[in-house]
């Protein structure tokens, strides 16, 4: 059998980890741009906003955490243009 695949995608926003079973995907995780409050997001370039290098780290981490927790595989992340938190 295989594992559960797991993905994850980020911008300036935030970013978000799904899961993918087969052809369904669904999103199990989100976090904003915000250094205090990973709920949140602020404008980007703010105060208190995170830097794109930040939020990929953080989204291939988060991911990578998710997905050995659940004992399925991890197959990145990428940037895209219509993520918003």
């Amino acid at each position: 059998m295989s594992k559960v695949k797991y993905y994850g995608e980020f911008n300036s926003n935030g970013y978000e980890i799904f899961v993918q079973d087969g052809s369904n995907s669904e999103s199990i995780y989100q976090a904003g741009n915000c250094k205090y409050d990973s709920a949140q997001s602020l404008p980007v370039g703010s105060d208190g906003s995170l830097d794109i290098a930040t939020i990929e780290s953080y989204c291939e981490q988060t991911g990578k955490e998710i997905a050995n927790d659940n004992n399925g595989l991890w197959i990145g992340c990428s940037k895209v243009d219509d993520y918003s938190a």
